[in-house]
């Protein structure tokens, strides 16, 4: 998904950090991975994890991405948000995507995983947002070079750039 050295990276409703601490990794000491999630808890164990495993770029944040401005991350500030099964979760779907382009840079880009609807696991199918209306969703967006990317056998990736 073109994850590079030294890039700013938000993890979107990053629970227990295991993916932000991978993007930290790949990061590296000069990138910045912030991990956002609205439970205490989640960020309690994204700081715990971040320590244990002596990464010192890796921040969490407890964030309401639902309202404009939640992240509390600075105007283009990052080149990457990355959210994993959190849209499925939300009524605000629209307003998430339009808090991830507000802190995306010029050509940042925005990476979605989603349970796929025929994934026989997994939340209730009525509760899952479609890979076409997610792309419709990033389309009003305004974001541009929409693509497929692999996400394993009961979940889709989208790649959208700003």
């Amino acid at each position: 998904v073109g994850l590079k050295a030294g890039m700013q990276i938000a993890d979107f409703g990053s629970g227990s950090g295991e993916i932000a601490v991978s993007l930290a990794v790949i990061a590296g000491p000069q990138g910045r991975v912030v991990a956002l999630d609205v439970l205490p808890s989640a960020i309690e164990a994204v700081q715990a994890r971040a320590k244990q495993k002596q990464i010192e770029t890796l921040t969490a944040i407890r964030a309401d991405l639902e309202v404009a401005g939640g992240s509390t991350l600075g105007d283009t500030s990052q080149d990457m948000v990355f959210m994993a099964n959190i849209l499925w979760q939300s009524q605000k779907k629209a307003e998430i995507i339009a808090e991830a382009c507000r802190i995306l840079k010029p050509e940042g880009m925005i990476v979605a995983v989603e349970w796929s609807d025929d994934a026989k696991l997994g939340p209730p199918p009525a509760t899952r947002i479609s890979e076409g209306d997610l792309k419709k969703i990033f389309e009003n967006a305004s974001l541009k070079s929409i693509h497929t990317v692999p996400a394993g056998a009961y979940h889709y990736g989208l790649l959208a750039k700003k």
